[in-house]
């Protein structure tokens, strides 16, 4: 098994926009990659804002 992760650094003006990146950049792992599951981790302290993986 391999797993990728993208980490998101967090910062005091920091946002992440867990729609946009299920419909746009999931999306495009599904179509390239096709994982058989992906998930994100959103809303986390310090010092990622989200990790997708």
């Amino acid at each position: 098994m391999i797993e990728v992760s993208v980490m998101y650094p967090t910062s005091d003006d920091a946002t992440f926009d867990v729609d946009d990146d299920e419909t746009t950049h999931f999306e495009i792992v599904d179509r390239t990659m096709k994982p058989t599951k992906w998930e994100i981790d959103a809303g986390m302290d310090r010092p990622y804002i989200a990790i997708g993986r």
